[in-house]
This record gives structure tokens, C-alpha cells and sequence, in this order.
């Protein structure tokens, strides 16, 4: 039992030890928040507004408080009461009271409705001139789906002249601001090398973020570039399905996309796959295959896998026990800057240190 010694003097690893280093293992990265935006089909109708909250299940009570707010001149109230005639909640459908009430807020200065006049000018209207002079209103006050429209509008010369290289810009701009379908044609831009240079991880890294928040688009181009065989991309779309980013949750999925990349050498995949053996997350648990693939990406220089490596040398699974290879992975992913390395190590080191008398 722990605290006991062995015939060696020293006293072995506890049970308690043991359910530190598991703890330890470096699991599955984890994902980015949501981000919600857009007009069409996106933007919720019935976002927070004060003094309405209490209502905000019942659709037409909703449509009410709304309305009796925005009568009284609040441009917040004004721009949901945009959303609702918009969306058809509460109320029938009606673009053109959606853009009345738009207007009432935009003219009062909020971005929110601003962005929705320009694209109920670019989408109802297909007044483009007008569009721009609403989104770039928008856009001066940091609105993400208005830096957005005036990219979309460069992009396809819209109310001004065709500019690729701008529109890319724009696009960027309202992308790090958030805006999923920004990311996604940022992503495209540097995919296809439209007004930027060709760039395939900078676009992996825009259709990541895009897909991550559930836009089609983007998780359709990550599909189909890991389809075809790319390991980086197989890999993140294993940990967008380990993570429920953008997509439904599914363990199995996840994993049938880190074993494809595993199997490439790709040693990010390797050490997810072997914690999800490891663990039994979508796959059987089975400490040998959990070994093999931690091995692999720990060779390649991987320090979460060297620590969990090293964790399971310390606990005999999937391994024969042996504290001294525990103790050389765990220093191995400790100089690497691993901080449950380095914490395992001076665990482990501290449980056999000579006794000073």
C-alpha cells in the first residue's frame, strides 16, 4: 500500500501518484468560441434586448415588447424589431417593414442596423451604391458584417469598381473581428491566390476558424482538401469533431480522421489517436495501440506525448512498468517546456530521493 517500502528501500508509486499522472495526460486540443453574425439565416431574432428578456420565449409577446420599445424611439429596439419583420418571428414577414425600422436605427447611428440596411439595399434592393454608403457607415464603427459586405461588394464590383486585392482586405478585417463568412472567403482568397498570394496554410487556418463556427462553406472545403489526403487537414477536422466545433460532436469520426493522419506520420494526430485508445473516446480502449501512437509522436518530438509517454511507463499500461523510462520522457518533455512533464518528473524524483539522516 502506499507509504509502505520494498525490499529496495524506496517507496513506489501510490495509487494517489498514479491518478496525478493520469491527470497529466494531454488530451484533445480544444476549439474556439461561436461567434454568431450575418443577416441571412444566422443573426438570431431574438437576441437579448433589456426589459424583454422576460418574454423572450413567446415569440409574439416578444414581437410586442419589441415593438412597444421601438415606438418609443430605442434604436436597439428599433434594429430587433428589424430582425423580427425580417425573420418572420412574431409577426409575417415583411422585408420592407424590416427595412423601415433598420432605417430608424441606422439613422440614429447603430452599426448593427446599419449593416442590415446595407444588405437589405444589396440583397432586397439591389442597390449596390447605397449598400456601400450603409456598410461603410457600419464599417467605421468596427461592425464585423459590414466590413464584411463592403469586401463582398469589392469582390464582385458592386457599387464600385472590382478590386480583389480590397476586397481581401476587408475580408480580413471584419475575420479577425470574427465574422465566419469572412474567414471563409479570406480563406478561398489565400486557397485559390484571388488579390493575395497563394497561401494554403494561411487558408487552412482562415477555413479552420470559419468551420469551427459552422459555416458550410468552410467545413466543405475542409472536407474535401482532407478527403484527397492532406494530414494537417485530416487532422483538423478530427479535432473539430472531438470538440463539437462547428459540427456535431462524434468521438468516432474524430478518430477516423486522426488515425488517416496518423498514419501519415503526422504526430499531432498520433498523440490525439493515442489518447483517445487511451481513454476509449470513439474508439475501444486498448493501452497497446494507445503506446504505439503516443510512441510515435513522442519520437517525432512531441512533449505532450512524451509526457504521456512517460505516464504510461510510470503506470505499466500498455507498457511494462519502468520508473527510469517514466523518468526520461518525462525530462525529455520537460526540457521541451512541458509543464506536466516537469511536474511528473520532480514527482517522480522526489519519491526516490535518497533519505538524508
Amino acid at each position: 500500500m502506499c507509504g509502505e517500502k520494498g525490499q529496495s528501500g524506496k517507496t513506489p508509486v501510490c495509487a494517489a501518484f498514479l491518478l496525478l499522472l493520469m491527470a497529466g495526460m494531454a488530451s484533445v486540443a480544444g476549439g474556439a468560441d461561436r461567434v454568431s453574425a450575418e443577416r441571412h439565416g444566422d443573426r438570431s431574432a431574438r437576441e437579448a434586448y433589456p426589459g424583454c428578456d422576460t418574454v423572450s420565449h413567446d415569440d409574439a409577446a416578444f414581437f410586442r415588447c419589441i415593438n412597444d420599445a421601438s415606438e418609443r424611439g430605442d434604436p436597439l429596439a428599433q434594429q430587433r424589431l428589424g430582425d423580427l419583420y425580417e425573420a418572420g418571428r412574431g409577426v409575417p414577414r415583411d422585408p420592407a417593414e424590416a427595412m423601415k425600422w433598420y432605417r430608424k436605427a441606422a439613422e440614429q447611428g447603430n452599426p448593427e442596423a446599419q449593416a442590415s440596411l446595407g444588405d437589405a439595399y444589396a440583397f432586397d434592393q439591389q442597390d449596390y451604391v447605397e449598400a456601400f454608403l450603409w456598410y461603410r457607415k457600419g464599417a467605421e464603427q468596427g461592425n464585423a458584417d459590414a466590413l464584411y459586405g463592403i469586401g463582398v461588394l469589392y469582390a464582385n464590383g458592386l457599387g464600385v469598381p472590382r478590386d480583389r486585392a480590397k476586397a481581401v482586405e476587408w475580408y480580413r478585417k471584419a475575420a479577425e473581428r470574427g465574422n465566419p463568412k469572412a474567414q471563409s472567403s479570406l480563406g478561398r482568397a489565400y486557397a485559390y491566390g484571388v488579390g493575395v498570394r497563394r497561401d494554403p496554410s494561411e487558408a487552412l487556418r482562415w477555413f479552420r476558424q470559419a468551420a469551427r463556427q459552422g459555416n458550410a462553406g468552410a467545413i466543405d472545403w475542409l472536407a474535401s482538401v482532407a478527403e484527397k489526403g492532406s494530414p494537417e487537414v485530416q487532422y483538423a477536422l478530427g479535432t473539430m469533431y472531438a470538440d463539437g466545433q462547428g459540427v456535431r460532436r462524434d468521438p468516432a469520426e474524430a478518430a477516423r480522421w486522426f488515425h488517416k493522419s496518423a498514419e501519415q506520420g503526422y504526430a499531432e494526430a498520433q498523440k490525439d489517436l493515442g489518447w483517445m485508445y487511451a481513454n476509449g473516446e470513439g474508439v475501444t480502449r486498448n493501452d497497446e495501440e494507445a503506446a504505439k501512437w503516443i510512441r510515435k509522436a513522442a519520437d517525432q518530438g512531441d512533449s505532450h506525448a512524451q509526457n504521456n509517454l512517460g505516464v504510461m511507463y510510470a503506470t505499466g499500461r500498455g507498457l511494462p512498468k519502468d520508473y527510469a523510462e517514466a523518468a526520461k520522457w518525462f525530462r525529455m518533455a520537460a526540457d521541451s517546456g512541458d509543464a506536466k512533464g516537469k511536474e511528473n518528473l520532480e514527482k517522480l524524483n522526489d519519491l526516490y530521493r535518497p533519505e538524508t539522516k
